[in-house]
């Protein structure tokens, strides 16, 4: 049967130019674009007419116009989005001026009298900018507000676009011409003649020092020698809607239904299908932004040129020509022709579903096996073909000896002779049908067989015929994909679940949990480099593979591939040494040598802060912030907000969300952790003082050499304060003097008792002692209440016998008895009177006093209570048989 040819088509199908597009699916408030530009911490901001868009590289933030807060976007109509010296984001709008306020995250508004859209903004001093409006340009003061006409010459001023040169810009004005002007005095002066256009220039980018590339509104593209004058058509036809030049110095050219990349000559280089083009912008690591207006924002960056795709279908085979064309099998388009030399893709058409192509060296014909509709052959020279009824679902083709080719099918192996056009059924294994996924020759000519079920080696004889040389060994690899022996002559088998080796000293197959990136993914395709790389097409990536240290690194589409996923059997390297890799985003093909890892590193930035999964903003509530996040060096936390959340990111756009983030609380974490996800959580943080510190590296493991920091301090509760804490140790020393003042006080009244008993003892002694030398009888013992009163007496005597008048009845009247009972029980006691008592105690207290000498016979007469010296001395002589002289001289002599 014939294999139909729908159609040939050829078209420019290579192309190293491959974007990434964010559109508002992804979070774009308006997929119609007008303005791109990047700020001071590497965010790109997006004007659209439905509001001002901000890209960290992982999310889109929108802001728009609330009439009822003061610090929103001034109109949701934004014309232009710029960046002025000091990379403060200015949003031109149909009402007026936005400045954004990065610290608190909202908007500075101004509004002009009789102005309303303003339309551009360019910076040309500390303090002024240059607006410009539908009819006129005026300039704005920033720290005044004031705004004033701006002329050139005796004529109103307005700007379309402009370009810095030579100290200051050039602009294109409304009456056709490039003006060049120099700030002076927060205006402009006019420096030179200016330029007359044939129609005014929308769009102006600098080629060099002095040539300027100038894109018009209508028809045309010219450079403009600002030294001479000279205006030099480059191209006509064209309608130009934006210019931009890249890092290779490659001018980028927007139009209304395509985007163009040509030379500092207008010699292009390639076309793109971008339509609707409206801005373009090169950021500072050399990526390329394209608005559109319709389909948002596309990116672009160098490292996507390491790798060239090839069409957009799903690519489900592939196979070198013998004259150096490729040969594509797709899943729904049937089969197609890539020329190598000239860049065509010839659509050729046919079955569905194909799953595996082999070439001849002759190159005809060529072999298709597909799914369901099994093999056929495609004649090239006559666009004819043949289909071979048996087998269906055709997945591996080899050559095999004598002319005959081999057919993995998944009904098993079947011999095919391209002389009779039939086929012989191979029996592998008697009883067992083998579902045959892929096929492969080693260096040693044996044949390998993978199925979905086992793997295994054949030697082959001169007929054909297989003997199993592997034995039973490999029962348990399942669902073979492909195959790929090494210059070292390893065996390397990719499976469903992971990547194999074949180990030819212990005859067995170990899968490579070595290789870890790879051991949950699917194998599609293995082919080596020059340099014994192995590259791996997964699933989930391409990979890059050392077969000797096991490191590794993933390629996805931000790096320039068309898709993510690639399909088994679709992989080859061409002589040239270029490696090629079918998936469902079309083909691949790349030098290896060429694909060079990413240098371009960007700070990360702390984005968020959450407690009790609520964000937390600058004024709100908690109190914690007074501007953002992103700005704050350091935090102070209440006791009871110390659970939080830190979000994070970094405007890396190269890496394509690929960043490796490791984050560490120093005084909490031990160590840096390694996260591909953007957060950090916190709980239950202790008082005390934190780091938290942030790292990133880009998608080929570079560290960025700037860390990002934000210091945290959890304050404890009132209770467990300084404060608090001095004066739990205040009352604890005040407890502790009072405990301690109470033990002193105890232990001196214990004391006190013991000294009051030990007085009581001892007076009671000596008042025992003091009766007894009263007592007549000194046997006698008298009763507790005797002594008691005898010792009262003796005291009342003792205070009052100095006084003359002194007598027994001054004594029995203080102790309330008569002069009777006093002598009676005086008597009684001590066996003397009352006057014999008070005698002796006079006469006992006179020879103290004369003992002690110093005192005159006079002043102890009167201390005893005697009305003369005389009567004293006679009645002392008659007491102690000595006068007192006498007594005094001799006892104290005798002392």
């Amino acid at each position: 049967m014939a294999l139909v040819c729908l159609c040939i088509v050829t078209m420019a199908a290579a192309t190293p130019y491959r974007f990434s597009r964010i559109s508002v699916e992804d979070g774009l408030s308006s997929n119609s674009v007008t303005s791109i530009c990047q700020d001071r911490a590497g965010n790109m901001w997006f004007a659209t007419n439905n509001g001002l868009c901000r890209y960290d590289g992982y999310e889109i933030r929108s802001y728009k116009h609330d009439s009822g807060n003061p610090g929103s976007l001034q109109s949701n109509i934004v014309n232009r989005v710029r960046a002025d010296r000091e990379g403060r984001i200015w949003a031109c709008t149909a009402n007026g001026l936005s400045l954004y306020d990065d610290d608190s995250d909202t908007f500075r508004r101004f509004s002009f009298e009789d102005v309303h859209s303003v339309e551009d903004l360019l910076q040309i001093s500390d303090d002024a900018f240059l607006l410009t409006t539908r009819n006129f340009s005026l300039s704005f003061s920033l720290s005044s507000g004031n705004v004033r006409p701006v002329f050139a010459g005796e004529q109103p001023f307005r700007f379309y676009s402009s370009v810095e040169y030579d100290g200051g810009f050039i602009f294109s004005s409304l009456s056709h011409t490039l003006e060049r002007m120099v700030p002076e005095a927060d205006s402009l002066r006019v420096a030179g003649v200016p330029v007359l256009l044939e129609r005014s220039a929308s769009n102006l980018v600098m080629l060099d020092s002095t040539k300027c590339m100038v894109g018009l509104q209508i028809d045309g593209l010219v450079t403009v020698d600002m030294e001479s004058g000279a205006v030099t058509v480059r191209r006509r036809g064209i309608t130009i809607s934006a210019l931009s030049k890249d890092a290779e110095g490659n001018i980028w050219v927007g139009a209304p239904d395509h985007l163009e990349i040509i030379d500092s000559q207008t010699r292009t280089l390639t076309t793109l299908p971008q339509k609707g083009v409206r801005c373009l912008y090169c950021d500072r690591a050399g990526g390329m932004w394209v608005g559109t207006e319709y389909g948002g924002v596309y990116y672009w960056n160098g490292r996507q040129s390491q790798f060239t795709g090839l069409g957009e279908d799903i690519v489900t085979a592939l196979a070198p020509g013998a004259g150096g064309e490729i040969w594509i099998g797709t899943r729904y388009d049937g089969l197609a022709r890539y020329n190598t030399a000239d860049g065509r893709l010839e659509r050729i058409g046919g079955p569905e579903n194909i799953r595996s192509l082999w070439v001849p060296s002759s190159g005809s014909p060529v072999y298709v096996g597909c799914n369901v509709a099994g093999l056929h052959l495609y004649y090239p020279e006559s666009g004819r073909s043949f289909r071979l009824s048996r087998p269906s679902d055709v997945n591996a083709i080899l050559p095999a000896r004598g002319g005959k080719v081999w057919i993995g099918a998944l009904v098993g192996v079947f011999l095919f002779d391209p002389a009779s056009r039939t086929t012989k059924t191979v029996t592998l294994t008697p009883g067992r049908r083998i579902r045959v996924q892929a096929m492969a020759y080693d260096y040693d000519g044996r044949l390998w067989i993978g199925s979905k079920e086992s793997l295994g080696f054949y030697e082959i004889d001169d007929d054909n015929n297989l003997r199993k040389a592997s034995g039973d060994l490999f029962e348990d690899v399942v669902r073979v994909q492909c195959f790929h022996e090494g210059s070292d002559s390893l065996m390397w088998i990719g499976c469903a679940d992971g990547l194999f080796r074949f180990d030819g000293k212990k005859m067995e197959v170990r899968q490579m949990v070595e290789a870890e990136p790879l051991r949950k993914l699917s194998i599609s395709g293995i082919e080596e480099d020059s340099e014994g790389n192995l590259w791996v097409s997964t699933d989930n990536g391409l990979c890059k593979l050392n077969p000797h240290t096991y490191e590794s690194r993933f390629y996805y589409p931000n790096d320039g591939l068309p898709c993510t996923q690639f399909n088994a059997g679709a992989s080859f390297g061409d002589p040239s040494g270029r490696l090629w890799f079918g998936g469902i985003g079309g083909a691949v093909c790349f030098l290896p040598a060429a694909v060079q890892n990413n240098p371009y590193t960007q700070a990360p930035v702390i984005t968020g802060l959450y407690l009790h999964n609520e964000e937390v903003c600058p004024g709100d509530d908690t109190g914690i912030l007074s501007k953002v996040v992103s700005r704050t060096g350091r935090i102070k936390l209440r006791h009871f907000q110390n659970s939080i959340r830190l979000t994070f990111s970094c405007p890396d756009y190269q890496s394509g969300g690929k960043n490796t983030f490791a984050y560490r609380l120093d005084g909490f974490d031990p160590d840096w952790v390694e996260t591909s996800g953007r957060e950090a959580i916190y709980s239950n943080l202790k008082k005390g003082k934190y780091l938290f510190g942030l790292r990133v590296a880009n998608s080929d493991g570079v560290w960025c050499p700037e860390a990002t920091s934000l210091a945290i301090r959890v304050l404890p509760p009132w209770y467990r304060t300084l404060f608090a804490e001095i004066c739990y140790i205040l009352a604890a020393l005040l407890v502790l003097f009072y405990f301690v003042r109470e033990i002193l006080r105890r232990n001196n009244m214990r004391n006190a008792e013991a000294l009051e008993k030990m007085r009581v003892r001892y007076e009671e002694k000596m008042r025992h002692a003091r009766v007894t030398t009263f007592l007549a009888d000194k046997s006698r013992h008298p009763s507790p209440s005797e002594e008691e009163f005898l010792c009262r007496t003796l005291d009342i005597i003792e205070s009052r016998m100095n006084h003359p008048q002194f007598s027994v009845e001054n004594v029995a009247s203080i102790l309330g008895m008569t002069r009777a009972n006093l002598h009676l029980r005086l008597k009684a006691i001590t066996g003397q009177s009352p006057i014999e008592i008070i005698t002796r105690m006079r006469m006992e207290k006179a020879m103290e006093m004369l003992l002690e000498g110093g005192t005159s016979i006079l002043e102890i007469a009167e201390s005893t209570g005697f009305k003369s010296p005389s009567y004293f001395s006679a009645c002392f002589k008659k007491a102690t048989g000595l006068s007192p002289k006498e007594y005094a001289g001799r006892f104290r002599h005798s002392d």
